[in-house]
């Protein structure tokens, strides 16, 4: 009786296990057919969305705007410079702005030494877009880049390629934001066309560079003296030499300057007053794009038609002042004619 008890005790202790473990594995197949939660991790080869916008520094305006257009919700852009008498030859940014610049995925600047404080900040880990690169200018180059046709269209479609890379599922989305930017771009454009045709053989002079790439796109001829550029580009006030040879330029017939009013010094009011003087049409630009711009192809727009505005009430007004001469000199004529001739005396 005693080995009998045992038997049957260890088969039943034997049997309890075995159902133990059947009852662990149902429980775990149960788990992987569908009962359990699924996991919270996410594929590591699907594209998801990102926790938060991604984060976009300008070190200008004029490129942060285009960066808030193509982007639209899916980031927030920061312009460092958006003060339109900023000094950029002295400017430097504060540790919240160099911070800011760091901390950002996509870095905007224009380059060829015009804000190189930006790219010290920058490091390998961030999508760093340079306008003057894009274009293949370097130091020494003109840096009005946004002025450029060929820079807007490089840098904008740069930021449509870095943000696409960072969130590949709004990529349509920032297609069609690119496609509405190259709307206004286009529109820009027809507006530089049709000065050029307006004003064919137009010649300028600029107390600053400012506007040299859109100049060479009207196809204007630069008359201003090598002397006067040479200074403006080491930022020293021209001097005796350069005003009298700027000074001369307007004398020769030039049909429109062009002055930055975030630079002004004794030589530049010299030459402004000169063309006052000579009825000389002035266009006054600012480096950084003002506030109240929508988008820097707006801007581009606006001041062309700011071009053409003053090139055409110059030449209504020349040939209103032309009209008068000529009449003031028909008058004199006759009355000289008329003074003159014999009288005629009565018999």
């Amino acid at each position: 009786m005693r080995i009998t008890t045992r038997i049957t005790t260890t088969v039943a202790k034997v049997v309890a296990c075995l159902t133990g473990i059947a009852l662990v594995a149902a429980t775990a197949a149960c788990g992987i057919g569908g009962g359990a939660q699924p996991s919270k991790t996410p594929s590591s080869s699907s594209p998801t969305q990102p926790d938060s916008p991604i984060s976009i520094v300008a070190a200008e305006n004029t490129w942060g705007s285009v960066a808030t257009q193509l982007a639209g919700d899916k980031a927030t852009v920061t312009s460092i410079v958006t003060d339109t008498t900023t000094d950029m030859s002295t400017f430097a940014p504060n540790s919240d702005q160099k911070t800011q610049i760091a901390d950002a995925q996509i870095v905007i600047m224009t380059g060829a030494g015009y804000d190189s404080w930006a790219s010290d900040m920058t490091s390998q880990g961030q999508s760093v877009i340079n306008a003057a690169a894009t274009i293949g200018a370097g130091t020494g180059d003109n840096a009005y880049l946004w002025m450029s046709s060929d820079a807007r269209k490089a840098v904008a479609k740069a930021i449509v390629d870095a943000l696409t890379k960072l969130e590949p599922d709004s990529s349509d989305a920032f297609a069609a934001n690119l496609d509405a930017w190259q709307d206004e771009e286009d529109k820009a454009e027809i507006a530089i066309s049709d000065l050029r045709k307006s004003h064919d053989d137009l010649t300028y002079a600029a107390t600053t560079p400012v506007a040299y790439y859109l100049m060479s796109e009207i196809d204007a001829t630069d008359a201003t003296p090598d002397e006067w550029t040479a200074a403006e580009t080491k930022g020293t006030t021209p001097d005796a030499t350069a005003i009298a040879k700027f000074t001369l330029a307007l004398k020769d017939g030039t049909d429109l300057i062009i002055t930055d009013s975030q630079r002004s010094n004794s030589a530049v009011d010299s030459v402004l007053q000169t063309a006052q003087q000579r009825n000389v049409p002035t266009v006054s630009l600012t480096e950084i794009m003002p506030s109240s711009q929508e988008s820097l192809p707006n801007w581009i727009e606006d001041i062309v038609s700011s071009m053409d505005e003053a090139l055409t009430q110059a030449s209504a007004s020349a040939s209103a002042s032309a009209s008068a001469s000529a009449s003031d000199g028909a008058s004199a004529s006759a009355s000289a004619s008329a003074t003159d001739a014999p009288s005629q005396s009565s018999n």
